[in-house]
Formats: structure tokens, C-alpha cells, sequence
């Protein structure tokens, strides 16, 4: 799991009534299949498969304002 935090000139996550959006592509540069849950504007849970199967780490990462613009093209 990664809970991405935007930086505060970064922009802002799409959110809508939807929680979830289940994301699956075969090709693309950086793997974003999974789960994404936009939580807040400024805050996205990302839930997807890593290298370990445990489910109670959570990675804190700041969202520049392409990563930002990545998942709100997905969302």
C-alpha cells in the first residue's frame, strides 16, 4: 500500500462519489495496476501487488504534480 500525499503546490486528486477505481493495463512505463482510492483531495491510497504479501505495510510517498496528473487520467 502506498498513501501518496500531494505536495501543496502540486495539485489535487480527482475524488468523486465512486471509493474505488480498479486500474489493470499489460503496458505501461511505471506499474500502476491495483487499486486507487482517492481519499481527499491532498491524500490517495494506492493498493496494489509489491514484493512482500504482507498487507500491514504502508509507504508514505509525496505526489509531484505528474504523479498527481498520472492517477487522475486513470481516475
Amino acid at each position: 500500500m502506498i498513501l501518496f500525499e500531494a505536495y501543496d503546490d502540486a495539485g489535487t486528486f480527482i475524488t468523486s462519489d465512486n471509493p474505488s477505481f480498479h486500474h489493470v493495463s499489460m503496458v505501461e512505463k511505471e506499474n500502476s495496476n491495483g487499486f486507487i482510492f482517492p481519499i481527499t483531495p491532498k491524500h490517495l491510497l494506492f493498493i496494489g501487488k509489491g514484493d512482500t504479501d504482507s498487507i500491514d505495510i504502508v509507504d508514505h510517498r509525496f505526489a509531484d504534480h505528474s504523479t498527481i496528473q498520472h492517477f487522475n487520467k486513470i481516475v
